[in-house]
């Protein structure tokens, strides 16, 4: 485990959230008396996704899961919002409607 991000607790869990929606094995561990909220990656070999994603975040970069755009189910034909991973109708996941 390496930590990536020590900040707020909201700031942490956000971020931790938008770790593991791109793939990548994060958790976090709450604030203390001595210490910030953090957020961790558990996975060594996402180590430098991890850490180019959390410099992009800093920065206040676009981040590349926040760019998408509406979406159309190939199954059932639902109109989706960007935010959806996968068609909340039927089931069908997102990247089948590439």
């Amino acid at each position: 485990m390496q930590r990536v991000f020590e900040g707020d607790v909201a700031t942490v869990e956000m971020l931790k959230d938008l770790l593991v929606g791109e793939g990548i094995d994060a958790g976090s561990s709450p604030a203390s008396r001595f210490s910030e909220a953090a957020v961790w990656v558990n996975d060594e070999s996402q180590l430098d996704r991890a850490l180019l994603f959390v410099t992009r975040f800093k920065r206040g970069e676009p981040l590349k899961h926040l760019e998408r755009t509406p979406w159309k189910c190939p199954q059932c034909g639902e109109a989706l919002e960007a935010q959806f991973e996968a068609c909340w109708n039927c089931g069908t996941p997102r990247e089948a409607a590439v």
